[in-house]
C-alpha cells in the first residue's frame, strides 16, 4: 500500500503494516459487495495495564503468537463501496502478573469502543445535523441502524 492510498483511507499510523495482497472483495452480512483491507497493528505497549510494570525488553513480556485480536473497522466508502479494515492486533502477556493485554488503536483514528472510523463517525454527525432520518443515514453510509442510533444517543447525553 503506497502513501497516497494511506492518505485517502486515513491510515497514516506508522505501526499499521499491510501485506502485498492487502485488498480483497467480500460480501458483507447483508449480501452487499465491499472492499476489505487486511493488515496488522504492530505497536508493543510500553507497560502492563494491570500491574503498571514498564516493559523495557522481552524479559518483561512475551507475545501470544497464536491468538491475535482481530478487529473489523468500517471506513468511509469510496465510489459507493463499503470499505472494511480487518486488523490483527497481537496480544502480550506480562511476566510479572500474568495478565494479557493488547495495543489500543490511536484515538485520532478510532473512538474508544466504536467499530467505525472517526472520519465516518463525523460524517454521520453531519448527516444528523442536516436532519436526515436515521434509517436513511444507515442506508447511505452502509451501516446498521443501531450504530447511527448509538451515535445520536451518545451526543444527546
Amino acid at each position: 500500500m503506497d502513501m497516497f492510498i494511506r492518505e485517502l483511507l486515513d491510515l497514516q499510523d506508522e505501526f499499521l503494516k499491510f501485506n502485498d495482497n492487502w485488498l480483497s472483495y467480500e460480501n458483507d452480512k447483508y449480501g452487499a459487495k465491499c472492499n476489505v483491507v487486511t493488515g496488522s497493528y504492530q505497536l508493543v505497549p510500553s507497560h502492563c495495564k494491570n500491574c503498571g510494570v514498564e516493559w523495557l525488553d522481552s524479559s518483561d513480556f512475551y507475545a501470544h503468537r497464536n491468538t491475535p485480536n482481530k478487529r473489523k473497522i468500517q471506513l468511509t466508502e469510496i465510489n459507493g463501496l463499503k470499505i472494511v479494515l480487518k486488523l490483527s492486533i497481537p496480544r502480550f502477556m506480562c511476566r510479572h502478573c500474568l495478565s494479557t493485554s493488547s495495543s489500543q488503536l490511536p484515538s485520532k483514528f478510532l473512538l474508544l469502543g466504536q467499530s467505525i472510523s472517526r472520519k465516518l463517525y463525523y460524517q454521520v454527525l453531519f448527516d444528523l445535523k442536516k436532519k436526515i432520518t436515521m434509517k436513511d443515514i444507515a442506508k447511505i453510509r452502509n451501516m446498521g441502524y443501531s450504530i447511527v442510533y448509538g451515535i445520536l444517543d451518545k451526543i444527546a447525553k
